[in-house]
């Protein structure tokens, strides 16, 4: 089993070092100022985090009683505010220097759920002239392939946050959720790669010069190969000849095309 690391991977989206949020310093620290504003003269008190610092300063300013007005409180943390362009902008240059790291360290192995994709079969299998490989899970031998998860494919690009979310999360109002922040990172896809129906195992990469790293598989998880229509002979009978003696009990198919509706056929080798 090839265990690959994400930088060879075709797709550039694939573990993206960029996740980040849709939207710029400036419009943080805009946004950040009238949510302050918000908190500090609003019709109800903020409610969250008691240890926040903006949610403290904001119920102090509530109970001064010759406190400025929201006109000059708004300049005020305007200006205060201002940092936070720079913090925001640190910020996502260390996020994406953390998660480039990170990623360089992880190895994938892939497989799909699906035997007949055409399209597998066109891209993975060189054009029908190659085979697939079936595994089966044996939780109970506690194999890598039964902590497989599925890749969730999305119309839009995982974000961090929205706007509104990010300041909510930095006034204490709201967390966002950095626990899932993996999930997104190493099983997340764009629709476009639907057809794969791809699962994923990961694990700490070992060989960093070659990119990837090759572990073996045992016999009791090898069920079947299914060998293309366009193999050579020369390939068939190199295949078979190694079923019969080093995995007896795996089984093997021949397969064909059904040119009525574009579908795939296979014969099991008796």
């Amino acid at each position: 089993m090839r265990w690959s690391s994400p930088r060879l991977f075709n797709d550039p989206f694939d573990f993206p070092v960029s996740m980040d949020f849709a939207f710029t310093g400036e419009e943080i620290a805009e946004a950040l100022t009238d949510e302050l504003v918000k908190m500090a003269y609003g019709p109800e008190e903020p409610i969250g985090d008691p240890n926040n610092e903006f949610i403290l300063a904001s119920l102090r300013n509530r109970r001064v009683k010759n406190r400025p007005s929201a006109e000059e409180f708004r300049a005020f943390m305007a200006k205060a505010n201002s940092k936070t362009i720079q913090r925001f902008e640190e910020g996502q240059v260390q996020r994406r220097k953390f998660l480039s790291e990170f990623r360089n360290q992880l190895a994938v192995f892939c497989v799909s759920a699906k035997k007949d994709d055409l399209l597998m079969w066109a891209h993975y299998v060189k054009d029908h002239t190659g085979c697939v490989f079936q595994f089966r899970c044996l939780p109970e031998l506690d194999r890598p392939l039964c902590a497989a998860r599925k890749v969730n494919y999305v119309e839009k690009y995982p974000l961090l946050g929205s706007l509104d979310e990010y300041v909510k999360h930095l006034t204490g109002q709201s967390e966002i959720d950095y626990d899932h922040l993996f999930e997104i990172f190493a099983f997340t896809k764009s629709r476009h790669w639907v057809y794969e129906d791809e699962w994923r195992c990961v694990s700490r990469l070992q060989d960093h010069r070659a990119g990837f790293d090759y572990e073996p598989f045992i016999p009791e998880e090898f069920e079947a190969v299914y060998i293309g229509h366009r193999t050579l002979q020369e390939h068939r009978d190199s295949i078979l000849n190694a079923l019969r003696e080093k995995y007896p009990n795996t089984s093997a198919y021949f397969s064909s095309v059904n040119i009525q509706d574009y579908s795939m056929v296979f014969h099991e080798i008796g």
